[in-house]
């Protein structure tokens, strides 16, 4: 599963967050069985609260929605910042495989409502300038540079949209509590069969009388020190785990506002040059594999979107 893949409806349907939904949705994803044990949803509740307002937070923090439409995208600095045309933003939508499943299942919607992700990177480099006697001279320059566009949740509403993404976001950081109870297992499994090598090799270097090699004292001491690190992991020691984990969830999610002031060539420029203030949200995950991006949500008009077909011809045109 690829980043952001993990943005889909889940099992918590409620029109408002609702403590009961986030229990629901925190144990069918950390772990089924913890459903078993006593006093479990008045356990959950606090740490669950602070995701749920820490989700809130974040949706009100992403962009949008922006008008990803030919007349109207240079009014957001954003979309600006990331296209180069109205055609551009036409056609990368367009390609995308989200918004042609949206096309094919709502033909009859008449806007689309979605996430837009990008990587962003700030890059060096060098930009043409001229000096007041007009002489031409180079200066160095940062530029952003954005790639691996991606469409995500396409909805036919922006309500629909900040709902789910809502229970996304939560359902990433009980992802992300996931990933971490599921490295402490690994280290409980690695400290086991350390443990069984050591003791294995300590039987097979049993000592001639009462003589005991350095190495020998090694392993003990290895042996001792592990063994006193290793204890038995239940579903309680599981709970208290995950709900300190989820307690802090800015320490799950790395969500940070990015502000920048830009030029129309991207190029970051100080407050007296020309340019305009552009807002992302950045993302930073672990889960299910490191990845970091921005977000924004976006609206576009679906009568804009080329169909299928269109694209289609237009390939058998260009490649024959």
């Amino acid at each position: 599963m690829g980043f952001l893949e993990w943005l889909l409806p889940g099992a918590a349907t409620a029109e408002s967050p609702d403590i009961a939904a986030g229990v629901a949705e925190f144990t069918q994803t950390v772990d089924a069985r913890l459903t078993a044990l006593p006093g479990l949803d008045r356990a959950l509740a606090p740490a669950v609260g602070s995701a749920l307002a820490f989700c809130r937070e974040t949706l009100a923090a992403i962009p949008g929605p922006l008008d990803a439409c030919l007349g109207r995208w240079r009014q957001s600095p954003a979309l600006e910042a990331l296209f180069a045309s109205g055609e551009e933003v036409r056609d990368v939508l367009s390609h995308q495989e989200a918004a042609q499943s949206f096309l094919t299942e709502h033909p009859a919607e008449p806007e689309l409502f979605a996430l837009f992700w990008a990587r962003l990177e700030e890059k060096k480099g060098f930009v043409l300038r001229q000096d007041a006697q007009g002489v031409p001279y180079e200066s160095a320059a940062v530029s952003l540079h954005f790639s691996r566009h991606r469409l995500l949740l396409p909805r036919c509403s922006a309500r629909e949209l900040a709902h789910d993404l809502f229970w996304g976001l939560f359902r990433q950081l009980a992802r992300e509590v996931a990933r971490a109870l599921q490295e402490t297992r690994d280290a409980q499994t690695a400290r086991h069969e350390e443990i069984a090598w050591l003791r294995a090799n300590l039987r097979a270097r049993q000592p001639r009388g009462a003589l005991r090699d350095a190495a020998q004292i090694k392993m003990e001491e290895r042996l001792a020190a592990l063994s006193a690190q290793t204890s038995p992991v239940t579903l309680e020691d599981t709970l208290k785990e995950g709900i300190r984990l989820l307690s802090a969830p800015e320490k799950l999610l790395a969500v940070a506002p990015l502000e920048f002031r830009v030029n129309r060539a991207n190029h970051l420029v100080g407050a007296g040059e020309e340019g305009r203030v552009t807002r992302f949200c950045h993302f930073r995950v672990r889960t299910p594999e490191p990845r970091e991006g921005v977000l924004l949500q976006i609206r576009c008009p679906t009568k804009e979107l080329l169909s299928r077909e269109f694209l289609q011809k237009d390939i058998e045109r260009l490649f024959g």
